[in-house]
C-alpha cells in the first residue's frame, strides 16, 4: 500500500482504513476521517507517564498519530484535539522494532541489551529529525547546533558534514545507515557505548534539552513520546529488573474500554455518528446526502425494559429483532473496527434497498448482523493464548491447547446464567417498576482473590476483552473488588439487553469455580436459586400460616 500523499486515490468505500496504520500519510483522507473528540482525551495528555491500553481497533494509533507536530504539518491544520497545542508530539511504532528483530533470545546479553536500545532511540531520534524537516520556516534556518551534537556524541563515527549540505538531511542520512549497521549486527558480540552511543538511557533527555536551546517554535514545551504498542496490550507485574510497575506511582493506566462504560448514551451517539458520516458519505446511493447513523439505521422498536419483558413472555416461535441507531450504539465497548465492519455488512447486504431511495437498512439485515458479529467475536476468542505463556518455551499440553475454548465455556456460562435470571428470575425494581432481571456486569461481593490457572483465566478474559473490567472496581466491606461487563458487542447474540442497571453478584469462591469449571457452574447455579426459591416460598407460607392463625384468633375474640 503506497503512502505517498500525492497519489491520488480512486473509489472510496465506507471500510475503507480500519487501521491508523493503513491509513499512511494520505492528507485528504486524514482530513476526512479522524475524528478529533476521542475517550479520555485528558487523562491521556495529562502530563504523566501513561499507559493507555484497549479493545484492538479502539483508535489508539490514529489518536496517537495524529497528535503529532509532523502530522499537523502535514496536514497543514492542527488536530483540533483539546490541548494538543500545548506539547510537541512525536510518535513510534514498536511494530519498527519487532521487525528489525523478530527472533530474540531468552535472556539478553548486556551488549544486546544495548544493540536493541541503540536502535530504539535511532527510530525516536528520526522522528525528531523528520519533525524539525518538516517545521522549519526555510532553507536557511541554522542547524550547526545538531551537527555539533552529532560531533560530541560520535566523534569519528560521524563524518563531517559536506560543504553546502543540508545539516538534517545529512544527520537523517546517518541515522538510515546506523539503523542498517545495528540490525544486521551479530546479537551479543560486542558491547560498550563506542559500538552502540545511543545506547545511553539518557539520550531523549538530552537530545531533548538541545532542541529547547536552539529551535524557538518549541521553547519549553513539553515532549510527548507516542510510543505504539500493535500487539493486544497487556501490563506485565514485573516489569524493571524484577520490581513490580504500580499503579498511581510508576505510572497512570487509561483503558478505553472501561472509559467507554462511563460515557453516557449522548456521548456515544455524537462520537460514533462523527465517526461515521464521512464513512456514509462514501457509498455510492448515500453521497452528498448529509446522513448520520439514525438515517440509515432508524429507531430502536422497544426500551430496555420492553425488550425484556417481550423477551420473557414470549414463546420460541417469536422473532425478536435487534436494530436501530440505539442498538448499534449499544453495542460499542471502544472497539471502532468492529463497528465499521459491521456498518460495512449491512450497507453490502442492503445495497439493493439503498438505491431504491429506501435509506433505512430493514431490521432483518442488523439484526442477523448484531447477532452474527457477536458470534464471530466469540468465536475469535477460541484462537485466544494464555498471557502467561508468552515468551516461554515449553511443549503445549491439553491445558494449553483450550485455553482459549475454555475462554469461551466461561463466557457462554455467564451468559446462561443472566439469561436464567431475565426469563425465570424474581423481578426487580428497575425505573420505579417490576421488571425482569437484566445483567452483563459480574459483580465479586467479598473480598476478590485469584491465583495460578484461574488468574490466568481471569486476564485472558479481560485481555481479549471478553469482559472489560471496570478498573475504579467497587467498594464492598471496606475492600475494592473488581466489577466486570461483558463486551456489549455480544448482547444481540446472548439475547440479552443494553442495561447496566442489574448485576450478578457471586461470591470469590464462586468466581473461581465459575473460572475452573464453567460448565459444572450452569447446574450450580440453577440449584442455588432453586434453594433459595423454596426457602422463599417456605417463609412466605410460614407468614400466610401466622397471619391466618391470627385473624382467626381476632375474630373469635
Amino acid at each position: 500500500m503506497l503512502d505517498n500523499p500525492s497519489v491520488k486515490i480512486g473509489v472510496k468505500e465506507s471500510g475503507d482504513y480500519l487501521s491508523g496504520e493503513a491509513l499512511g500519510y494520505r492528507v485528504d483522507e486524514w482530513k476526512n476521517l479522524f475524528v478529533s473528540e476521542f475517550l479520555a482525551v485528558r487523562d491521556i495528555l495529562s502530563r504523566n507517564i501513561t499507559i493507555l491500553t484497549g479493545a484492538r481497533g479502539c483508535g489508539k494509533t490514529m489518536s496517537f498519530r495524529r497528535l503529532t507536530v509532523f502530522m499537523d504539518k502535514l496536514i497543514e491544520e492542527p488536530s483540533g484535539v483539546p490541548g494538543a497545542d500545548q506539547f510537541i508530539g512525536f510518535y513510534v511504532n514498536c511494530r519498527d522494532l519487532v521487525e528489525a528483530f523478530p527472533w530474540l533470545p531468552p535472556k539478553l546479553k548486556i551488549g544486546t541489551q544495548q544493540q536493541i536500545i541503540h536502535y530504539f532511540h535511532l527510530l525516536w531520534f528520526n522522528e525528531i529529525c523528520k519533525t524539525l524537516a518538516i517545521c522549519r520556516s526555510n532553507k536557511n534556518e541554522n542547524y550547526d547546533w545538531l551537527n555539533k551534537f552529532m560531533v560530541n556524541l560520535l566523534n569519528d563515527k560521524y563524518q563531517a558534514l559536506p560543504v553546502d549540505a543540508d545539516v538534517i538531511s545529512h544527520v537523517k542520512a546517518f541515522i538510515e545507515t546506523e539503523k542498517e549497521r545495528c540490525r544486521l549486527a551479530d546479537f551479543g558480540k560486542v558491547s560498550g557505548f563506542d559500538a552502540w552511543p545511543f545506547a545511553r538511557l539518557d539520550f531523549l533527555d538530552i537530545i531533548q534539552t538541545e532542541i529547547e536551546d536552539n529551535v524557538s517554535w518549541i521553547g519549553k514545551k513539553p515532549f510527548y513520546m507516542f510510543l505504539d504498542d500493535y500487539t493486544v496490550p497487556i501490563v506485565q507485574r514485573q516489569a524493571l529488573n524484577g520490581k513490580p510497575f504500580e499503579l498511581h506511582h510508576d505510572f497512570e493506566l487509561v483503558d478505553l474500554a472501561t472509559e467507554s462504560l462511563y460515557q453516557s448514551k449522548t456521548e456515544k451517539f455524537k462520537l460514533l455518528d462523527n465517526i461515521f458520516k464521512p464513512r456514509i458519505d462514501r457509498h455510492d446511493a448515500l453521497k452528498g446526502k448529509n446522513m448520520g447513523l439514525l438515517d440509515i439505521l432508524g429507531k430502536m422498536e422497544y426500551d430496555n425494559n420492553d425488550l425484556a419483558w417481550k423477551m420473557r413472555k414470549s414463546d420460541d416461535r417469536e422473532r425478536i429483532f435487534y436494530s436501530g441507531a440505539d442498538a448499534f450504539v449499544g453495542m460499542w465497548s471502544s472497539d471502532i473496527r468492529i463497528m465499521i465492519q459491521m456498518f460495512v455488512d449491512m450497507l453490502r447486504d442492503a445495497n439493493g434497498e439503498l438505491k431504491k431511495e429506501n435509506f433505512v437498512v430493514s431490521k432483518t439485515i442488523q439484526d442477523k448482523t448484531y447477532r452474527s458479529q457477536g458470534g464471530e467475536f466469540l468465536g475469535f476468542a477460541e484462537s485466544a493464548s494464555s498471557p502467561l505463556a508468552l515468551g516461554k518455551k515449553s511443549k503445549p499440553n491439553a491445558t494449553k491447547v483450550r485455553y482459549g475454548t475454555h475462554l469461551k465455556d466461561i463466557v457462554e456460562t455467564f451468559i446462561s446464567i443472566s439469561r436464567f435470571e431475565l426469563i425465570k428470575g424474581n423481578m426487580v425494581k428497575n425505573e420505579d417498576r417490576e421488571n425482569p432481571k437484566q445483567a452483563f456486569r459480574l459483580e465479586i461481593i467479598d473480598k476478590f482473590e485469584l491465583s495460578g490457572q484461574v488468574f490466568d483465566y481471569f486476564e485472558g478474559l479481560v485481555r481479549w476483552h471478553l469482559f472489560l473490567q471496570d478498573w475504579r472496581g467497587k467498594s464492598v466491606r471496606g475492600m475494592i473488588t473488581p466489577r466486570l461487563y461483558l463486551n456489549r458487542v455480544l448482547i444481540p447474540f446472548a439475547n440479552l439487553t443494553f442495561s447496566g442497571h442489574d448485576n450478578i453478584q457471586l461470591r470469590n469462591d464462586e468466581f473461581i469455580s465459575l473460572l475452573e469449571k464453567p460448565k459444572e457452574f450452569m447446574s450450580y447455579w440453577i440449584g442455588k436459586r432453586n434453594e433459595k426459591r423454596m426457602k422463599r416460598q417456605q417463609i412466605e407460607q410460614q407468614q400466610l400460616e401466622i397471619f391466618d392463625i391470627s385473624h382467626e384468633g381476632g375474630n373469635k375474640k
